[in-house]
């Protein structure tokens, strides 16, 4: 029996740390409500595409920009906040109603 005593150590270990992990307790959950790491990794990320007096959003097309919000959480989450910036810095076209581009179309 003794000499099955040391290979028990490792599958007890796995089996202690599988329990531990499944089961959660309060100071998990309060741990959990304290963390802003990933909060100021995302604001990190838009802060660093809107700074400056010609951000780096400034040259990314409309298409660019509506797909990085649609796939990127990031990015939902600020969705104005990058838009004004990008509005900001002069890089949106202006909109045109419906009878302006009836008629700036050449006529065949």
């Amino acid at each position: 029996m003794a000499v099955f005593l040391p290979m028990l150590i490792v599958p007890g270990v796995a089996a202690a740390r599988i329990a531990r992990n499944w089961s959660t307790d309060e100071a998990d959950k309060a741990n959990q409500a304290s963390l802003a790491a990933q909060d100021t990794r995302n604001q990190g990320v838009v802060d660093r595409l809107t700074a400056g007096p010609a951000p780096p959003i400034s040259h990314w097309s409309e298409q660019q920009l509506e797909r990085m919000i649609k796939t990127n959480s990031a990015f939902r989450d600020r969705a104005s906040e990058l838009r004004d910036a990008r509005e900001q810095s002069g890089a949106t076209r202006p909109k045109m109603s419906s009878m302006e581009s009836a008629t700036s179309m050449p006529q065949v």
